[in-house]
């Protein structure tokens, strides 16, 4: 599995990605060599250009520069054929995630990706 990571924190050396199955949950782990981390805003995007199509992204929206998750998706909205199969945001900040929230949404009213939800 191809998975990008735009954050600009430190990350653990394993991410994990918690999913519903049919038998009840089931975790899979991911090192860092199957993950591919993008620190700032720039990255990111040369990341998905350059070396995509990627199966999962995992967005935050604080990328610490004057660029934010949300402009990573308007890209991604831009560029469609882009688009990963899955895109996780993964944020704190309950205002900037309601914000790239909306991008799916519009995404999806698109119909260029298949389902969204939000979860608090």
């Amino acid at each position: 599995m191809r998975v990008l990571l735009i954050d600009d924190l430190r990350v653990p050396s394993q991410i994990v990605k918690t999913f519903n199955s049919a038998n009840g949950k089931a975790v899979a782990m991911y090192s860092d060599d199957e993950v591919t981390i993008a620190r700032t805003y720039t990255d990111g995007i040369r990341q998905l250009t350059d070396n995509g199509p990627w199966e999962t992204l995992l967005l935050d929206n604080d990328l610490g520069s004057n660029k934010q998750g949300k402009d990573v998706l308007a890209y991604l909205e831009e560029f469609t054929n882009l688009l990963p199969q899955t895109i996780i945001l993964v944020t704190a900040n309950t205002a900037a995630g309601t914000l790239m929230y909306e991008g799916l949404r519009r995404l999806h009213e698109r119909d260029l990706i298949k389902h969204y939800d939000w979860r608090r």
